[in-house]
Order: structure tokens, then sequence, then C-alpha cells
């Protein structure tokens, strides 16, 4: 069980209805303690009137439902830009975050991540061939290193 939440209001009703001039929750007498401790029933007693009448139980726990929504294993994620063409739609002339007026085309934006993405491959394969290169260059050097040490043991 999680006390926190009744701490931290607790704690709330006693810094705006305990007297001021106490300074320890000790030195509140009696009748002040009481009432205060009746704030607090009452309040619990109507929080947990309203969580009844709640149709919609909250089991996601601190995780948004957004973020709680399932993805499928072989699904991609899907970037934010996606999910607001999907909910929302093209409106033509507008853009999000930047307001009404021209509009990038679609296809420019296609070409230009297809370019971005032949780019990327080209440098992996560039990548690799000096991977496959360097490595031949090892074993040469260790070949050549063998050879020495077969020289130095004769």
């Amino acid at each position: 069980m999680e006390f926190q939440p009744l701490i931290t209001e607790l704690g709330c009703i006693v810094q705006k209805q305990a007297p001021l001039q106490v300074t320890k929750w000790a030195k509140i007498d009696k009748a002040d303690r009481e009432s205060l401790l009746q704030m607090a029933k009452k309040r619990s007693a109507q929080n947990a009137r309203n969580r009844a009448m709640q149709n919609t139980p909250h089991v996601t726990g601190t995780k948004s439902l957004a973020r709680a929504q399932p993805v499928g294993e072989n699904e991609a994620p899907v970037c934010e830009e996606e999910i607001f063409l999907e909910v929302l739609g093209h409106k033509s002339g507008y853009i999000r975050g930047r307001g009404h007026g021209s509009k990038p085309s679609r296809s420019l934006s296609k070409h230009h991540n297809k370019s971005e993405l032949e780019a990327a491959n080209k440098r992996a394969n560039e990548l690799e061939e000096k991977l496959n290169a360097q490595q031949k260059d090892m074993e040469v050097i260790k070949a050549t290193q063998k050879a020495t040490n077969e020289i130095c043991k004769n």
C-alpha cells in the first residue's frame, strides 16, 4: 500500500488549517488535531465517492494511455508526424507547428528521405569495403610476423 499521496494530502491540510504559531504536530492541542483529522476523513470520503462514480477504471499507473497502447511484434514504430497525419488528416496548405502557408509536397519529402537512405547505404558499403581491406592487411601483417618469429627461433 502506498502512503505517499495520503501523507501529501495530510500535509496540505495541516499547512492550510493548522494554527500558525504551532511548530510541531505534537504541540497541536487535541481539539485542533481532531478537526484536522475530520477534514482529512471528509475529503477522503468525498474522493472515494468520486472514484466510485467513474465508469472507466484507471489501470495504467503512471503511464499515459497513448504510451500504454500495445505495439505489434513485427510492427515498426510510428513517428510522431505519421500519427498526426493519421489522426488529424492531411490539410492542404497547413504545416503543423507553423500554421497556414505553403507546404512542401509529399513527393519532395519522400525524395529527400530516399536520397538520405541512398547516401547512408553508400557510406555503409564504403565502410564495409574499408573494413575488409584492413582485415586483409592485418592477415598479411600476422603472416609476416609469424614468418619473422620462425626465422628468429632458428
